[in-house]
């Protein structure tokens, strides 16, 4: 359990980092074009569907512990640990469709205004079918899948997309120096 605790804690932080992201990406691409506030809200609202769904697993794994120590019906704690499990899956897929739709948002936005941020527009399509496959594997209740997508959005995905949108700038394309 404290062990489940850690990685949840971290995974929030970095799911606070990808809504936090998506609001001074918003200001990046435009906040008046209307598929940079697409892409914001619904980044930002998957990551708060995934954060609500996380802490309700914890809370829900912490009863079925308390439940499995003391004088419960072992049929009745597996039936509401599944079902915690269950509804967790529900905001995970929930969360991972709405991340997915945002940075398809993303991606169109910075595709049609910013040509020389294609590249980015491109890893931020990938991003999207990453959290798009995601959602999907919990909709197909592929539970090992489900772990592997995690395991490379967390680690290696996620993360460089996060690195390389704090590396583009705002600037309009200049032309070249003639010195």
């Amino acid at each position: 359990m404290p062990q489940e605790r850690y990685y949840v804690s971290i995974a929030i932080a970095g799911f606070l980092c990808l809504a936090a992201t998506a609001v001074f990406l918003r200001n990046l691409l435009g906040r008046d074009r209307a598929l940079a506030r697409t892409g914001a809200l619904a980044t930002g609202a998957g990551s708060l569907l995934w954060i609500t769904g996380s802490v309700a697993e914890l809370g829900g794994h912490r009863a079925v512990g308390l439940m499995a120590t003391h004088a419960n019906p072992i049929q009745t704690t597996n039936s509401i640990a599944f079902t915690i499990d269950t509804i967790t899956a529900a905001f995970a897929l929930a969360g991972f469709a709405m991340i997915g739709a945002g940075m398809l948002a993303f991606g169109a936005a910075a595709a049609a205004q910013r040509p020389r941020h294609r590249a980015w527009a491109v890893g931020t399509f990938v991003l999207a079918l990453v959290m798009l496959a995601t959602a999907g594997s919990y909709g197909a209740g592929h539970d090992s899948l489900s772990d592997l997508m995690l395991f490379a959005i967390g680690v290696a995905v996620l993360p460089a997309w996060l690195i390389w949108t704090g590396r583009i700038d705002g600037t309009v394309d200049a032309p070249p120096d003639p010195r």
